[in-house]
């Protein structure tokens, strides 16, 4: 997905390296191979590869936006099917429903969305699932209501650490 946008820029407030890869302070280009490994940053704290893992997508839904790449026809049909090859889909979903899912995905922002990530608890040095708050966060996604379970839970919203800036 990233390679059929162009890549996306992220702002990292101090360098680190992963992969062999050196992401400098400040502004760092990522392609689709340098963004697995911003990703997957081993040395890195689980928080933190969840926090890139959500600065990632952040940043490629704010490049789709800002970047009107679902108004070209060209670049629609990259992304279109970038993301149809990432995705499963239910056989009843229809070519329309997919065209109304890319038109409405043209006016989505990344600084618009709340993200969560899955309340956990540490013991014994091993990371668990909270079963009774992640309950919770199951039933919001199934009735869109992210934003409620955040409000209750703000604990669960991951900063956005990254500041975003376009690339073109």
């Amino acid at each position: 997905m990233v390679n059929a946008i162009g890549g996306v820029n992220v702002t990292l407030a101090k360098q680190t390296v992963s992969g062999g890869y050196t992401f400098h302070a400040g502004v760092s280009h990522l392609t689709g191979t340098t963004a697995v490994y911003y990703v997957r940053n081993a040395p890195a704290a689980q928080e933190a590869r969840e926090q890139n893992q959500q600065s990632l997508l952040r940043a490629i839904l704010d490049r789709i936006t800002s970047g009107h790449l679902l108004t070209n026809p060209l670049t629609a049909y990259h992304v279109v099917s970038a993301m149809t090859s990432l995705l499963t889909v239910d056989s009843n979903f229809t070519n329309s429903e997919v065209e109304t899912l890319a038109t409405r995905l043209n006016r989505v922002s990344g600084s618009e969305g709340t993200f969560v990530t899955a309340p956990t608890s540490i013991t014994s040095g091993h990371r668990y699932l909270n079963s009774s708050l992640s309950d919770e966060l199951w039933a919001a996604i199934r009735t869109d209501s992210i934003a409620a379970f955040a409000a209750k839970y703000p604990a669960t919203i991951t900063p956005k650490r990254d500041r975003l800036r376009r690339c073109f």
